[in-house]
């Protein structure tokens, strides 16, 4: 394990942490990633006759291809035992494998930017007496967005706006869009994190499932994770199985 002597005393000490969560704070440029990278080596090294697996997130596909680099640099064999990757892929493939829980179809689609307008546009079509406040189908979609980055149930929605009957629309057309996506069996970016922690919460043995598989959970940029995400980590790792 030569590459923990490149390490200074504290990121040596995070590398070596086997005492439960742990979260390195530091500014760029300091090392965070290197000594994620080299936990993450120590791990696989240190537990050669062990068939868990580790699991790596980070927040773009380039992130995870250059983390994953550096990995098989230092231990070349660790392929088969890190599975490094970004939040949207692992949440799509743990919908793909159990999105029928509530309506989704394994060959689920992923929506283009136009293709979510074309839907918004369509329930404000479908709705046009009711919803009135909507000036525009791109800013009625921004707002959705923001709903579903926030992890917002829909009884709280009326509760966000100081206009009532706004607060009101917005809640039936946020409704209204997600059970289009189930029913056209489709997915933008947000609803995959949305609908991925709805899943990890409303069934807690899909999540134990996922522990018996992924011991240790890593985060690269931890602080850089919406509310989305950092509820689907809770739902991966609680407090108490």
């Amino acid at each position: 394990m030569d590459y923990l002597k490149k390490l200074n005393p504290n990121q040596l000490a995070a590398a070596q942490w086997d005492a439960g969560p742990l979260l390195v704070l530091a500014g760029p440029g300091s090392g965070k990633t290197a000594t994620l990278t080299a936990r993450v080596a120590r791990l696989v090294e240190q537990s050669r006759d062990e068939s868990f697996r580790i699991l790596c997130l980070t927040f773009t596909r380039r992130a995870a291809a250059e983390m994953r680099e550096r990995l098989l640099k230092l231990v070349p064999d660790a392929k088969d035992r890190v599975l490094l990757t970004t939040f949207h892929s692992f949440a799509t493939d743990i919908l793909r494998q159990h999105g029928s829980h509530f309506g989704l179809s394994p060959d689920f689609e992923i929506l283009e930017e136009s293709e979510r307008v074309g839907i918004i546009k369509s329930v404000l079509a479908e709705k046009a007496d009711e919803l009135t406040k909507f000036v525009s189908a791109e800013k009625a979609l921004t707002a959705v967005d923001f709903l579903l980055r926030n992890v917002t149930p829909d009884a709280q929605v009326p509760t966000l706006l100081k206009d009532v009957e706004a607060g009101q629309q917005l809640q039936v057309l946020f409704a209204r869009y997600k059970e289009l996506l189930k029913q056209q069996n489709c997915l933008d970016y947000g609803a995959i994190l949305y609908f991925c922690e709805e899943l990890l919460r409303d069934r807690p043995r899909v999540g134990k499932q996922l522990r018996t598989v992924y011991r240790f959970v890593c985060v690269d940029e931890f602080q850089d994770t919406n509310v989305a995400q950092y509820r689907m980590l809770r739902a991966l790792a609680p407090d108490k199985d």
